[in-house]
């Protein structure tokens, strides 16, 4: 039985969305897998569970037996009401919160396959520029909202919120770690 095994860690500095180094190396070249036990089978699953409750997931852990591909993370399946979104963009170690499994299982031929990985951010950090940037985004979408249904502009705030998911993403320096074992 062919067993492989990657362990993966990424540590990027980006400055005004370019990776800082003597030659043309993309950003993106530098990033973590999203999955990294995909990565291992070479293929791309049709469909990727992503269950948000223990419940969810043991049927999709069932599921996986027949073949197929999950991804949880298990720290958002509590409901965590008073996690701000300053609590969020604040973390310099969100090893728990972006903490994410992934497993996959598939046939071929006579052979059976089934992979296994994690993915977590040990460590990032974001510049003055870019904070201040979150912040005017945050504050748009304050600015937008309001009491009254017929004033608010759906479009308006979707496009504010997507402003500041972009710029949530944009990390100065952050540290990864990936694993993934296939057999």
């Amino acid at each position: 039985m062919k067993r492989t095994a990657i362990v993966l860690l990424s540590a990027g500095i980006c400055l005004g969305g370019y990776a800082q180094s003597g030659t043309d190396v993309k950003i993106n070249d530098l990033n973590v897998p999203t999955s990294p036990a995909f990565v291992l089978m070479e293929q791309s699953p049709a469909s990727i569970e992503k269950p948000t409750n223990p419940k969810a997931l043991s049927i999709s852990l069932l599921n996986l037996l027949q073949g197929g591909a999950v991804e949880f993370t298990p720290y958002w399946f509590k409901d965590r009401p008073a996690y701000t979104f300053s609590d969020y963009f604040n973390r310099k170690t969100p090893v728990f919160e972006t903490l994410a499994f992934s497993a996959a299982a598939f046939k071929k031929d006579s052979a059976s396959f089934v992979a296994g990985g994690f993915r977590t951010q040990l460590f990032r950090l974001y510049s003055p520029r870019l904070r201040h940037d979150v912040d005017s985004a945050r504050q748009a979408i304050i600015g937008l909202l309001t009491n009254d249904p017929d004033k608010l502009d759906l479009d308006a705030i979707a496009a504010a919120k997507t402003r500041l998911a972009a710029l949530k993403a944009k990390t100065t320096f952050d540290i990864e770690l990936a694993a993934a074992y296939l057999g």
